[in-house]
């Protein structure tokens, strides 16, 4: 029989709003197949992205409610943890797009639109929270607006992407990555990007 050991696991739990660790222990069957280990790298990589990703939030909703009087994004717990899902397959990449999109959508639209003094049609994320920066802090780098509007271009592209599909073939050459790239590997440049963006959002809201 396969030995029986207590192994601690540190979660990021959600209680009312604000992200807490804890530390829980179990009991679990060890198995003998361990995953290989530039595998284990990648995954061990990508999950401490998830966490950076997350702090990350946690502080520009600090921010943005110190400046403007509301958080910016929702930051929801299910979108969030399944960034950490194994990236093994096309399917599960598209998935972690869709996610990282979910993540940017769901913003606090109604109070940005509240305090805009000049109102856009499209009820859009991205496009108000560039409104929102631009009537409060006026010029600004604006590339990661555009890395996370590339972003979500690739959401909606199926994949392995077609070679005619001009536009997303030539996002992924500016992530380093051909058009039909491991998604394992495709995963960790992608939630890279994610949090470059974030950062950059972030000191932009700094005092």
């Amino acid at each position: 029989p396969r030995p029986i050991m207590p192994i601690a696991i540190n979660l990021r739990l959600y209680h009312r709003g604000s992200l807490i660790d804890q530390f829980y222990w179990y009991e679990q069957s060890i198995s003998w197949e361990e995953p290989a280990p530039a595998e284990k790298d990648i995954n061990h990589i990508n999950d401490l992205l998830v966490n950076t990703i997350i702090n990350i939030l946690d502080d520009i909703n600090n921010l943005s409610k110190c400046k403007f009087g509301f958080e910016l994004f929702y930051a929801k717990a299910k979108p969030l943890n399944e960034l950490r899902k194994p990236c093994d397959t096309e399917d599960a990449f598209v998935l972690l797009l869709s996610n990282l999109s979910i993540i940017i959508d769901d913003a606090h639209l109604d109070e940005i639109e509240k305090i805009l003094k000049q109102k856009t049609p499209e009820k859009k994320s991205l496009m108000l929270i560039e409104k929102l920066l631009e009537e409060n802090i006026g010029q600004f780098d604006k590339k990661f607006i555009t890395n996370l509007r590339k972003l979500r271009t690739l959401r909606n592209k199926k994949f392995p992407i077609h070679s005619g599909e001009a536009e997303a073939i030539e996002i992924l050459r500016e992530l380093n990555l051909p058009h039909k790239p491991e998604p394992k590997i495709a995963a960790r440049v992608v939630l890279e990007r994610f949090r470059e963006s974030l950062e950059s959002l972030r000191d932009l809201l700094k005092p």
